[in-house]
């Protein structure tokens, strides 16, 4: 029997790294969705199901920690890795206090990346294979 792939929303205003985690997450095998910002990650989430969501801190619009307290407050089984180009304390406090599952530093190190992914699967039970 085929494995179901494994859903996850790529959402980053920059588009040459929602580039980038889409085709590496393709790659790894993954069903891959993107956004740009916020408001559309909901719509999408809504839609999709996602098991992951990898998400930008700082976004025009809605942040990536409101959109996190909207995923968390809706669908707590989602898991949340947070990325952001500015690794200050506070956000990274805020964000791991709002349910953010890991948070990785841009530019982004794939293979990090892979580790941090690796560890959810093996850590999460939400079932993800």
């Amino acid at each position: 029997m085929a494995r179901e792939l494994k859903r996850i929303l790529a959402v980053d205003d920059e588009a040459f790294i929602r580039e980038l985690l889409v085709d590496f997450l393709t790659f790894d095998g993954y069903d891959v969705a993107a956004a740009e910002n916020g408001e559309d990650a909901l719509k999408i989430i809504e839609e999709m199901k996602p098991h992951l969501v990898i998400m930008d801190i700082k976004m025009p619009g809605l942040s990536g920690l409101e959109v996190l307290r909207q995923i968390k407050a809706t669908h707590k089984d989602i898991g949340v890795i947070m990325l952001s180009a500015f690794g200050d304390s506070a956000t990274i406090q805020e964000a791991r206090s709002l349910g953010a599952d890991f948070y990785l530093q841009k530019p982004v190190d794939l293979r990090r990346l892979k580790e941090m992914l690796r560890t959810w699967k093996e850590t999460s039970d939400r079932g993800i294979e």
